[in-house]
């Protein structure tokens, strides 16, 4: 094996060590330019997140702006144990049939 290093070998060694450091500094600047972007883009969708989330009731915003995709209305009652009309043993009362009328 050869112990001292030729001119020639020398040369080509700094020539590759100066394209990679190009290299390098390329890769950086466009990693750079990405990770702008990239926080750029998280803002935005932030944003856009915040103002799908805002509805009538939680902005100033005017319940017709809301769009078609409303929220039901919930009702705070209860429901019974009890079916719906008069329950057994209710006398009914009503009108009877009479011949002549008031």
């Amino acid at each position: 094996m050869n112990t001292e290093l030729s001119p020639d070998f020398l040369q080509k060694l700094f020539n590759k060590i100066d394209t990679l450091t190009d290299i390098i500094s390329e890769q950086t600047a466009t990693i750079n330019k990405l990770t702008e972007t990239i926080q750029k883009q998280e803002i935005e969708i932030a944003e856009l997140k915040e103002k799908i989330n805002k509805n009538n009731k939680n902005s100033s915003k005017p319940p017709s702006s809301d769009g078609l995709s409303k929220p039901q209305p919930k009702s705070l009652r209860k429901s019974s144990d009890k079916k719906q009309g008069a329950q057994k043993g209710h006398k009914s009362s009503s009108f009877s049939i009479t011949q002549e009328p008031n």
